[in-house]
């Protein structure tokens, strides 16, 4: 199994103390786009669904740090799937948000994530960090469309056939 680790960062104009209770609240982030939440059992936990495959998602926090941890794990729980770490510093302009995912598969889902690149992770990651923003200041979470994630794909595409045919 072959696994890509991405990490992003981005200062949100927001207190800490904002931002830290909006991070105990996954289940709203978007963390999972493209996964349809078939079953939320917390603010913190929820089971997903893409394709009839099952995920299972639960957070762990470490309060001291003010680090969120989400732990994907498939339909059988015997492998975790992805991780996606949170990490909240204060900062002078609000709140610096660090988000690190780690997506695990096989020769499939490494394809899927070339087809995507650093792009469309980088997106993934930059709509949950805007999800906590807008959570904070009294706005919505936006999930990620199926159509917007198509778009995402095709650019890519794109990309890499200007970058073959060059």
């Amino acid at each position: 199994m072959s696994e890509v680790v991405k990490t992003v960062s981005k200062t949100i104009p927001c207190p800490l103390d904002d931002v830290w209770a909006v991070m105990h609240r996954t289940a709203d982030l978007s963390i999972t786009d493209g996964w349809r939440t078939i079953k939320r059992t917390s603010d913190s936990a929820w089971v997903g669904e893409l394709q009839g495959k099952h995920v299972t998602c639960e957070t762990s926090f470490d309060e001291a740090n003010h680090t969120a941890e989400v732990v994907m794990h498939n339909s059988m729980k015997r492998r975790t799937v992805d991780t996606t770490f949170l990490k909240a510093t204060p900062a002078e302009e609000g709140t610096e948000i660090t988000l690190t995912t780690t997506i695990r598969g096989g020769a499939i889902t490494m394809f899927m994530l070339r087809l995507t690149g650093e792009t469309g992770m980088d997106q993934l990651s930059y709509n949950v960090i805007s999800n906590i923003e807008a959570l904070c200041t009294g706005g919505e979470a936006h999930d990620l469309s199926q159509e917007e994630l198509e778009a995402i794909a095709k650019t890519r595409v794109e990309e890499l056939d200007r970058e073959l045919n060059k």
